[in-house]
């Protein structure tokens, strides 16, 4: 799992396993919920799953907030 503390907050940009051999096992939910857990013990007053819709992001409570693009040239 790759989490960033950045400004008191936990952002989580991606996390993986072999679920053909342990997705059973809830391997996912569990590196999700220690790392949550973590946070709250560090104080951390945000857990942020990033940008994606994936169902699993919601089950944990997370809510969907707006994107936006944004291109700078000189």
């Amino acid at each position: 799992m790759i989490l960033f503390d950045y400004h008191q907050q936990i952002l989580a940009y991606n996390s993986g396993f072999d679920a053909y051999r342990y997705g059973h096992l809830g391997v996912g939910n569990a590196i999700i919920l220690h790392s949550i857990k973590h946070a709250i013990e560090l104080g951390k007053i945000r857990y942020d799953f990033m940008r994606g819709e994936e169902p699993y992001k919601f089950a944990f409570g997370a809510k969907a907030e707006p994107l936006f693009d944004m291109t700078l040239t000189r």
